[in-house]
């Protein structure tokens, strides 16, 4: 597997979980009804956002390097 996909795929669990699980805690804390549906949208979206995110960023940064050997 490229490295550009592992780094996606790692900052799409990672930061999506994160995400999702403190948005689960929040509606908690403010007693809202726990959705099922709202915690996988959270993951899924915010998480897919990031992991784009990175994988942009890191594919910047090694052409920058690329560029300057």
């Amino acid at each position: 597997m490229k490295k550009e996909n592992r780094i996606l795929l790692k900052t799409f669990f990672t930061a999506g979980i994160f995400f999702a699980c403190g948005m689960a805690l929040y509606g908690y804390l403010n007693e809202d009804n726990y959705l099922i549906w709202k915690f996988i949208i959270h993951f899924i979206l915010f998480g897919l956002t990031m992991g784009i995110l990175a994988r942009k960023i890191y594919l910047k940064k090694k052409n920058e390097v690329d560029s300057n050997d």
